[in-house]
């Protein structure tokens, strides 16, 4: 049986290995989005970063406590410059939803923010380093 951490890591390697992200193209003092052009990242990374607890929001015999918030860090990077707007946006639209299974609840990750790093515009071997920030919220049972 799956747990919820390897859940929610699939959910979200598999988020950015599918996502919509796109070269970026510097020219003199301008920039320009490929928006034809999709970029796989080289490198996806999940950690789990911070967890609270408290009492149950719903009165359960069997718990004291429960988690009210749950804290990851989806780190991911290109061999290039990339735009990730049309994957913030579309998880803005509609955040990852990992079902219920096997007496699992349904979990929804929900994106908190974004921190990047860009390469310096002539070093081409180095490309967009992204952290994105989600909250995972576990269904009431």
């Amino acid at each position: 049986m799956a747990t919820y951490t390897e859940r929610i890591h699939e959910a979200l390697t598999s988020a950015a290995e599918s996502g919509a992200f796109h070269p970026v193209r510097f020219t003199g003092r301008d920039l320009a989005v490929d928006t034809n052009v999709t970029v796989a990242p080289s490198t996806v990374l999940v950690y789990e970063v911070s967890s609270s607890f408290g009492l149950p929001r719903v009165q359960r015999r069997d718990r004291m406590q429960e988690r009210l918030a749950w804290e990851w860090l989806l780190v991911v990077e290109f061999n290039t410059a990339v735009a990730c707007e049309e994957f913030e946006e579309a998880l803005c639209a509609s955040p990852i939803l990992v079902p219920r299974s096997e007496g699992l609840r349904q979990i929804t990750l929900r994106l908190l923010g974004s921190e990047y790093e860009h390469p310096a515009r002539q070093q081409a071997s180095k490309g967009t380093q992204v952290s994105f920030r989600f909250e995972a919220e576990l269904s009431p049972i």
